[in-house]
Order: structure tokens, then sequence, then C-alpha cells
């Protein structure tokens, strides 16, 4: 049987109304309250919040950091550049602090955001001041941990907030004519990158495609990937156009 792999057509299928509405009901961090722990509120200093997709203890980023020593007796808060989606949201208390926090409250706009807590286990003495206390709406309680160094606390959003892996239609394979293929997501709200111009793709410099792209005659080495990653066979020329959204 003769294989072509001479062309392909990406299709990027666009969410339907409905799945764009309900996409709205994930919600995306925009600010940070805390309150610190009676008397300790300098062990705040230097502390981070960070946000990661990956898992409860890899992959974070900084999202905010505590620059100056909180007032004693009080909310303060930090509010994000601009609005950020993360499963994992945590509080890193800095090094020799027990992870001394009383409060910590994470919201998207005006909207408190809940999820699972987590946290470093344990507490000093054994005298039940967990993680837990930095998140039970209650100023009075902190948490005081187990050991001086590496604490934190937070929240672990759901799997609702993630994107669910790319579905393609045919499904990958080897075939004897160019194919026509659709990427789709079932993720509400989702979008869909592709780095046909970019060596080292990544989810905030990807293209966003808005309409089917033929591939050309042009070598490129970011198509060459992705046709590896739908099962095709890649000539020598290749080019996947790509609109920037």
């Amino acid at each position: 049987m003769k294989i072509i792999t001479l062309a392909v057509l990406i299709i990027l299928t666009p969410l339907s109304a409905a799945l764009s509405a309900a996409a709205a009901q994930c919600p995306a961090l925009t600010r940070i309250r805390f309150y610190p722990a009676e008397g300790q509120a300098a062990r705040m200093l230097y502390g981070r919040f960070t946000g990661s997709n990956e898992g409860a203890t890899t992959g974070f980023e900084t999202l905010a950091e505590i620059k100056e020593v909180p007032k004693e007796h009080q909310w303060t808060e930090l509010v994000l550049a601009a609005p950020v989606l993360y499963r994992f949201i945590k509080y890193e208390a800095p090094n020799g602090s027990w992870g001394n926090v009383a409060e910590v409250e994470f919201y998207a706009g005006d909207q408190q955001i809940r999820g699972i807590p987590f946290g470093t286990t344990g507490s000093r003495d054994n005298a039940g001041s967990d993680f837990s206390k930095a998140i039970d709406d209650d100023v009075s309680t902190f948490f005081d941990g187990a050991e001086p160094n590496n604490q934190y606390v937070g929240l672990d959003l759901g799997a609702s907030v993630q994107a669910s892996p790319p579905g393609f239609f045919p499904q990958p394979g080897t075939f004897s004519r160019a194919q026509a293929v659709s990427v789709t997501s079932a993720t509400p709200g989702s979008v869909i990158r592709d780095c046909a111009r970019r060596r080292h793709a990544h989810p905030k410099s990807g293209g966003v495609n808005h309409r089917p792209h033929p591939a050309g005659k042009e070598r490129n080495p970011g198509c060459r990937d992705l046709c590896r990653w739908l099962g095709l066979q890649p000539g020598r020329r290749w080019r996947l156009p790509h609109r920037q959204g």
C-alpha cells in the first residue's frame, strides 16, 4: 500500500456557547488575603503564594511575595497583576517561621475560592495546630507546624480547573491519503494552541488557531513534532501556519 503523507489539515473545533458559559465557573485567582498569627507577624516576611498545575508538591510558580512585615490584628491583601488559573494554590512560609499564619484566603474577584485543603503534616509538640487552622475561617487559631522550615498550606481546586488531554479525529495512525484532522478538548473554555513556529512550546506562547490551516511545503521542526504527536509520517517539507491570539 502506498503511503501518502504530503499534506494535513488541522481543524480546531470551537466550543459551544453552553461550554463557554460553563468555563466561567472555573475560578481565576485575582487576589489573596492573609491574617498573621497573634504576635508572629514578622514570621510571614518573605513568605510566598504559589500555584501549580502539576501536583501539591511540584511545579509551583511564585504568584506573590510578602515583602513587608504585615500589620498585627488585621487582614493584608495582595492583588495579582493579572488573573491566573491553577489547580493547586498555596502559602509557602519562610524558613524558621514554623508556618505561622492565622488565616489565608484566595479570591476570584469578590468570590472566595474554596477547595480541598492540603499542607505539611503535624503540628509543634502535637498540639493540634496543623495547617487546617490556617483555613478554618477563625483568626483566633493559627498554623504552627511540626518543623520550623518548609511549611505550607493551600487548596486543591480539583480537576475541573485543568484542561483534559486533546482528542483527535481520526485517531492517530497510518493513512493512504492526506487526512483532515480535528483537535478538540472536552474541557469547557479551553484553548488549543500550536507550536508550528516554535521549537519549545509553552501554553502561554503557542499560536491560537481561528480557522483550518492547510499544510504547505516549507520545512518546519514544530510541524514535524506535531505530525509525530498525531501518529502521521512527516515528510521533509512541512509547514503549519498559525495565527497569534
